[in-house]
């Protein structure tokens, strides 16, 4: 197969393949529609059955026809499933089927997600007072305030790492051994 055709194959041989392709997307997609009025949020046989199908017909045609015309879905993240459902608790899947995870869901639980939000918050709290405490687009004043509140939140020594990681992030040289070592 080549970059933009696949050679050895005739002209009408790649109609057939883009026509192929395109039936097999086609029921791939009201497949889907149809599950998800039903309310099926699970891969279900009939699914897998018809994504392998597109599958194979997508490898008879070139890269470049195989991307998605305007109005038609790029993706199937309407079977995303919540991984837990109010209370804490999974949602239950029928026997033998397995749920298909979204870009941003979680397998957390709600307190263990709340848990590592804070932590990430308070991350980012100190990494913002460790670029106020390098004096980037600060006062002198505020520098020094913002270098005792970072000391007070992390300690001296946490400080001074999260003082250098910020000279670093914004393209400064590494002082002491992170010169030679990276």
């Amino acid at each position: 197969m080549g970059l933009f055709k696949n050679e050895g194959q005739s002209k009408d041989d790649k109609k057939v393949a883009v026509a192929k392709y395109k039936g097999a997307l086609k029921a791939l997609h009201a497949n889907q529609e149809r599950e998800e009025k039903a309310g099926i949020r699970h891969e279900t046989p009939e699914y897998r059955r018809l994504n392998k199908a597109a599958d194979d017909a997508a490898k008879d045609v070139p890269w470049i026809r195989r991307l998605p015309e305007s109005g038609q879905p790029t993706t199937s993240t309407h079977l995303c499933v919540p991984p837990v459902a109010a209370g804490g608790t999974r949602t239950p899947q029928p026997e033998g089927t397995q749920p298909i995870m979204s870009l941003f869901s979680s397998r957390m639980k709600s307190d263990e997600l709340a848990k590592v939000k804070n932590n990430s918050g308070k991350a980012n709290a100190a990494a913002k007072l460790a670029i106020a405490a390098n004096g980037h687009g600060v006062t002198a004043a505020e520098r020094r305030k913002a270098q005792a509140a970072l000391v007070d939140a992390v300690g001296k020594r946490q400080a001074a790492k999260l003082q250098e990681a910020a000279i670093r992030q914004a393209g400064g040289k590494a002082k002491g051994l992170g010169r030679l070592f990276g």
